[in-house]
């Protein structure tokens, strides 16, 4: 439903980047439908139950490129745990 030009972000679960199934399906279709442009990883229990990591997938939506996928580089950054030690 983003339109072009259209900017968003979307919370996964780590599997949907790794394993099979849904999560190619999805991981194919961002890929070839828009600019995904950076992946941050977050601690584990930050979206979902305790020791299910998360990323969160930054893309753009531009007009359509049919010779080519528009996803050409990736920005990947971390995102470590607050220090609560005092």
């Amino acid at each position: 439903m983003l339109g072009v030009p259209g900017r968003a972000a979307v919370v996964v679960p780590d599997n949907v980047l790794f394993e099979g199934g849904a999560g190619e399906t999805v991981r194919r279709r961002l890929l070839k439908q828009f600019d995904v442009h950076t992946l941050l990883r977050l601690p584990t229990g930050i979206f979902y139950a305790g020791g299910v990591k998360a990323n969160v997938l930054f893309f753009d939506k531009k007009p359509a490129r049919p010779e080519a996928a528009w996803a050409s580089k990736l920005w990947y950054t971390t995102s470590a745990p607050a220090n609560t030690s005092h």
